[in-house]
């Protein structure tokens, strides 16, 4: 994320000039779903003179990606040795990114000019992202000498002792127990895990990892893969509960992914009473609801507070008439792969009481008469976020919205479908046309002038109620705002 100050003293500055400092300080602080920096405002405010080139050079805290390849590199030395430019701050940090196994062309390259690139790209590299499973790339840190990392993404086997390390997302399921387990164990400042391991681990493999696993943490991702040689595995799946007492204390981010859905770890008593003892805020439950769980989430001493609810298949149970989510719940994420959910969104919705510190629901179903009438009434909730997935009851959610007290925002995202990418942007494109020509007529048949609209993206749109929206004071301008109303 980026934040820009500039400590400028402005009384003797014409108001054009003036507009362009809050425009750059502010803008990115309003707009919540600006990704990056827009280039043009920064050189705009730099340009204004020498004194406000160094000023926003020593201001600017940016992330900067730059792919690990020999004429990527040469680009960008280039363009950080000239003494005009905006890359070379204190707090300018560089995302290193390789995709591919380093040429040869590229390790003379590096080697040619190492000084450089340790003052320009190794010190400043804060992020090391690496898509191929290979750890070529770390040769070139000379064996001794290791970047100032705090972010380790789309590893794979063999982790780097970095022990400054604050995240690591990492493919270990061809690892052993003991390997991972070692690698682990090299991490002592780690804030944030997102793991695959290999499936059908006996129960000592598992105590082995969860006590493995740092005691700085607080974010774990665990999910098990299931590769063919796992999946035809004479070795029984463990069906007694994991110890999760061994985990750290601190966790309070527990996003867990059993392999085994028939008989799931996050409804067992060891799994909840981890997630009560220690007070863990944000959970993701994929499987089928049990009694248990039920009574877990619903209770009011349950500490979560931001819910990530898959639901696999309906209950083999009776949950008529039932409370579903915990009645302190701040955030939903909702995800429902089964038809006929009546019984639980009706229960999520209409018997979980108020639900009065609800701020934002994520979901892939929204064509519910629960849980739009539930939109409407609301007094707390303020984000509604959407998967497209057809126009149904699109204009009978602008009524909502337009009814609603507290609903500022709500996105139509894309759907996505890893097997089939390009068929799916090009569906979510046209959806997006067609909620658009939706609101328009809408805004016309209703005279309203409150709701607008803008891109993110190519295939995703964000809906705006400014009559929510008058206490955020929201910068449109930073926006692509569609202007066709």
């Amino acid at each position: 994320m980026l934040s820009l100050s500039l400590s400028l003293s402005l009384p003797n500055i014409p108001w054009t000039i003036q507009s362009k400092i809050i425009y750059i300080v502010c803008n990115y602080r309003k707009n919540q779903d600006g990704k990056e920096i827009k280039s043009r405002d920064v050189y705009h405010i730099a340009g204004v003179s020498k004194k406000w080139r160094d000023t926003t050079k020593v201001e600017l805290t940016l992330n900067w990606k730059i792919r690990i390849d020999s004429i990527y590199l040469e680009e960008y030395r280039q363009h950080s040795s000239n003494c005009l430019n905006l890359l070379s701050g204190p707090n300018h940090n560089i995302t290193a990114c390789v995709n591919k196994i380093p040429s040869q062309e590229t390790k003379e390259f590096i080697m040619a000019h190492y000084d450089w690139f340790k003052e320009h790209i190794i010190n400043k590299m804060a992020c090391f992202d690496q898509i191929t499973n290979h750890l070529e790339f770390f040769d070139v840190f000379e064996g001794h000498y290791t970047p100032p990392l705090k972010k380790l993404v789309n590893f794979g086997k063999d982790l780097p002792p970095l022990g400054c390390l604050q995240k690591v997302k990492a493919d270990l399921s061809e690892n052993t127990c003991q390997e991972v387990c070692s690698a682990l164990s090299r991490f002592h400042n780690l804030k944030s895990l997102d793991i695959i391991i290999k499936r059908n681990l006996d129960f000592d493999d598992i105590c082995k990892m969860f006590s493995s696993i740092p005691r700085s943490l607080t974010k774990l991702i665990w999910r098990q893969f299931t590769s063919m040689v796992t999946f035809y595995s004479i070795r029984p799946e463990i069906t007694s509960p994991y110890p999760f007492h061994l985990l750290p204390k601190n966790i309070r981010k527990l996003y867990f992914s059993s392999s085994n859905r028939k008989q799931s770890q996050t409804s067992t008593k060891e799994y909840l009473d981890y997630l009560l003892v220690n007070s863990v805020r944000s959970i993701s439950l994929e499987s089928s609801l049990t009694l248990q769980s039920i009574d877990f989430l619903t209770s009011p001493s349950c500490p979560v507070k931001d819910l990530n609810l898959i639901l696999l298949e309906a209950t083999s149970f009776s949950i008529k008439e039932k409370a579903l989510i915990p009645p302190y719940l701040e955030v939903l994420r909702l995800d429902i792969r089964f038809s006929n959910a009546i019984y639980q969104l009706e229960n999520m919705f209409l018997y979980s009481g108020d639900l009065p510190n609800l701020h934002t629901i994520k979901t892939n179903l929204f064509q519910n008469d629960h849980l739009l009438t539930f939109i409407e009434t609301s007094k707390s909730l303020r984000v509604v976020d959407i998967k497209i997935v057809s126009l149904d009851q699109i204009e009978r959610l602008f009524q909502v919205v337009a009814k609603s007290t507290s609903i500022e925002k709500v996105y139509f995202r894309e759907s996505q479908n890893k097997n089939f990418e390009r068929v799916s942007k090009i569906y979510s494109m046209f959806m997006v046309t067609g909620i658009i020509q939706i609101l328009m007529s809408f805004k016309k048949n209703n005279n309203n002038t409150a709701l607008c609209a803008s891109h993110i993206g190519d295939s995703a749109l964000i809906l705006f109620n400014l009559n929510n929206n008058n206490n955020l004071q929201i910068d449109l301008s930073s926006y692509e705002m569609i202007d066709q109303f």
